[in-house]
């Protein structure tokens, strides 16, 4: 279900900001909604509301009305296509079968993953950077965001991760957060040589909860890059410092 809220008042804020939760009525879930109000896990308001009503958001004297509601609302992304300019990429496809039917056609962008459906099933697409393999299997176990309270504002992402190689029999969970990458396989010594594969965020999808998108290093010659600055630095230091005098 999709609540179209306007949120009006002044504009100081409190100390502490409540935790607004809305959701469909229990008794009558096509017409009507409830709303909890909690701070700090406390709930001290709840009440039942339909299109029009107003009620307070308990942040500062502020209060919120239901503009709207429509219990079989859905979000969906759709691409349009527009004229053919220099540079823009995308193309248009669709699934047919041998015997000549063909599914509807979808626009398909870089980086975004389009579903094509046909009548015997559907397939995922998606194109853009060349796919490097991996020598394990990763698997998202839970992505969470969480929300600065009061707000729709993340203060972190948080994926739990399964890695799995089978050729060596190594299964390992790890989380990655922001600014705290997952790391596989781990120990200090693959720290060390730059063995270690470190995930960390790199996009999201708030529409859909389920999926996360993670970027890759992998870089075994960083200690060698470390080394060669470090030579360059001692090799400045002995050019000024430890000149020899001429006589």
């Amino acid at each position: 279900p999709a609540v179209l809220i306007r949120i009006v008042g002044p504009g100081h804020d409190g100390t502490k900001q409540p935790l607004l939760e809305i959701a469909p009525a229990s008794t009558d879930p096509q017409h009507s909604l409830q709303y909890q109000l909690s701070r700090g896990g406390i709930v001290y308001a709840t009440g039942q509301l339909v299109k029009g009503s107003s009620f307070a958001t308990g942040w500062a004297d502020w209060k919120a009305t239901v503009l709207d509601f429509i219990p079989s609302a859905s979000l969906a992304m759709r691409l349009m296509p527009i004229s053919q300019a220099p540079g823009s990429t995308g193309f248009q496809a669709f699934l047919q079968s041998p015997d000549g039917a063909r599914g509807p056609s979808e626009w398909i962008g870089p980086g975004v993953v389009t579903t094509l459906f046909h009548r015997d099933g559907f397939v995922r697409l998606i194109y853009g950077y060349e796919i490097q393999p991996l020598p394990f299997t990763v698997k998202l176990n839970k992505f969470t965001v969480p929300r600065y309270e009061g707000t729709d504002t993340p203060s972190n992402y948080i994926s739990e991760l399964v890695f799995q190689d089978k050729k060596n029999s190594i299964l390992k969970e790890a989380v990655s957060k922001m600014n705290h990458p997952a790391s596989f396989p781990g120990g200090s010594w693959a720290s060390l040589t730059g063995l270690n594969y470190k995930f960390s965020q790199a996009q999201w999808n708030p529409a859909d909860l389920r999926e996360t998108t993670l970027q890759v290093l992998y870089d075994p010659g960083w200690l060698l890059k470390w080394i060669g600055s470090l030579g360059i630095c001692i090799g400045i230091a002995v050019m000024f410092y430890f000149t020899p005098k001429r006589s």
